[in-house]
């Protein structure tokens, strides 16, 4: 006999289906992260680095997706966004706890 699952085992038991695991919201708009890049013939083009999903349940994203479905509202928000950068620096030394 094969190795069942104790929660499956008893749903299948008594002829139910199991339900989904965990249940997610779907994104319903990304704001997409580029960077402009020079190709090998000098050309130049953007290449995606990242997005940021927007979810009509957070009210922030909400009011995002609202304003920046007017297309004059994306280039307001390009020339005021605000970038920050900060590296993560591994410590493979060895950990003391302050106890």
């Amino acid at each position: 006999m094969a190795y069942q699952n104790p929660n499956t085992a008893a749903v299948a038991s008594l002829g139910q289906t199991a339900a989904p695991a965990r249940q997610f919201e779907r994104a319903s708009a990304y704001l997409n992260l580029y960077v402009p890049v020079t190709n090998d013939d000098g050309s130049t083009s953007r290449r995606k680095i990242g997005a940021i999903a927007l979810k009509n349940s957070r009210k922030m994203d909400r009011n995002l997706i609202e304003l920046l479905s007017e297309p004059s509202n994306v280039e307001k928000l390009q020339a005021k966004i605000e970038l920050d950068f900060n590296v993560v620096e591994d410590s493979d030394g060895e950990i003391t706890f302050a106890l």
